[in-house]
């Protein structure tokens, strides 16, 4: 007895259709990998990047290797960021040396040098030249008697010989032999000395550098 023919069910007919094919292959796809043959998962994890690279869907990443040139960059010695040299300031007695001048008793023209020596010249007031006469050169040593950097440094003149003899040994005998001042000010303009003892301030203008006489 032949048999009768299987009526297919609605819903196998309805899987059969254009839509639920789609459907059905799209819910497939997602949960066994976009589609593709389900892999274990090392392998998957492994080859997933270069499938992505190779559709585009991601920027490939480089790795540097061995071979690549590495350049290193380091901070200038000369540069301002890293020059940590400072330049001190030159202080009171840095600044002594140097020829200056000042009326007292005539025209009196005081060159200092740097190795402890100075000479002072003076042409005479006419009102005291009977006395000393029209021109005295005196020699002069001169050394510090406190710290260089203290803010008024302490510096000891000694008038040591001079010409006319006469002349000197008239002055000194006057104004004596020794001096001792503090250093106020000496700069480009002006040197000025000051003897604490009797309150007695000189104030003498520079002129030029301790090679303007000698």
């Amino acid at each position: 007895m032949p048999r009768r023919p299987v009526r297919e069910s609605l819903f196998a007919r309805s899987l059969r259709s254009p839509p639920a094919c789609v459907a059905v292959t799209s819910l497939a796809a997602l949960l066994a990998g976009c589609g593709a043959k389900e892999e274990p998962s090392s392998r998957r994890t492994t080859e997933a990047p270069a499938a992505a690279v190779a559709e585009g869907d991601a920027a490939p990443v480089r790795v540097a290797s061995a071979k690549d040139a590495v350049v290193l960059t380091t901070a200038s010695s000369t540069g301002s960021s890293s020059d940590t040299t400072e330049t001190k300031a030159p202080s009171l007695v840095d600044r002594l040396p140097g020829t200056y001048t000042r009326e007292s008793y005539g025209t009196r023209t005081l060159t200092v040098r740097e190795d402890g020596t100075a000479t002072m010249r003076v042409d005479v007031d006419p009102f005291y030249q009977w006395m000393v006469g029209s021109k005295i050169t005196v020699q002069i040593e001169w050394e510090l008697t406190s710290e260089a950097d203290a803010e008024t440094p302490a510096v000891h003149f000694e008038s040591v010989s001079g010409t006319p003899k006469a002349s000197f040994d008239s002055v000194t005998n006057l104004f004596g032999r020794e001096r001792d001042w503090r250093i106020q000010t000496a700069d480009d303009a002006v040197l000025v000395l000051h003897n604490p003892e009797d309150e007695e301030t000189e104030v003498w203008a520079r002129v030029g550098g301790e090679e303007d006489q000698g």
